[in-house]
């Protein structure tokens, strides 16, 4: 009883990201309210942590998740449906690749220099993995379940390594839900070709 009363925080923040996910891979436009609300119990817990960045990253994941909402909400067809599955082409890979190593470059200078993390490299590219396979969430783009899959796998042994065990077992089951999400979006996207939004 005592575990629960002093894990209560992050155990309702498992539970609603869980749930999440679900509805991720089951493209449920709900899933951006909830988001928004596991992010917010999780910028609580990652600062007792000390995990700055990905507080901060959960900051992001707020902002984002209204974004997520407008766009799949405002880009219905005229059968209800959101946004289609897709998939990058090579210059927006570019542009992701570029804006992913400027945010790993920026986060690692500023927790090395700034904070008191642990962790700062660690803490640094799994942010700046996360941070782009969201904004590629809003999009649709299924390489985001990959990016999501290295990142997830990451934190999970990052987490671990500093004894949130309930934080790493949340991240291998992200890991496993990742891949889910990835083999499910992969069979529709191979029947509905779709062009990536600008």
């Amino acid at each position: 009883m005592n575990w629960l009363a002093d894990n209560w925080l992050e155990l309702f923040g498992v539970v609603s990201t869980i749930i999440y996910l679900v509805l991720s891979i089951r493209q449920s436009i709900w899933l951006w309210p909830l988001g928004a609300l596991s992010s917010a119990l999780y910028v609580a817990i990652y600062f007792v942590h000390k995990f700055y960045a990905d507080m901060g990253l959960q900051v992001y994941y707020l902002i984002i998740s209204i974004y997520g909402f407008y766009i799949w909400a405002s880009h219905k067809t005229k059968t209800g449906e959101t946004i289609r599955i897709c998939s990058p082409d090579k210059k927006q890979w570019i542009v992701l690749t570029i804006c992913t190593l400027a945010i790993f470059g920026f986060l690692y200078w500023l927790l090395a220099n700034f904070t008191d993390s642990p962790i700062p490299a660690g803490d640094a590219f799994t942010t700046a993995l996360a941070i782009t396979a969201t904004w590629m969430l809003t999009r649709k783009m299924i390489e985001q379940w990959l990016i999501f899959i290295v990142a997830d796998s990451a934190s999970a042994i990052m987490y671990a390594g500093k004894e949130m065990q309930l934080t790493a077992f949340l991240y291998i089951i992200y890991t496993a839900m990742a891949i889910i999400g990835y083999l499910k979006w992969r069979k529709e996207y191979k029947n509905q070709l779709s062009e990536c939004l600008k």
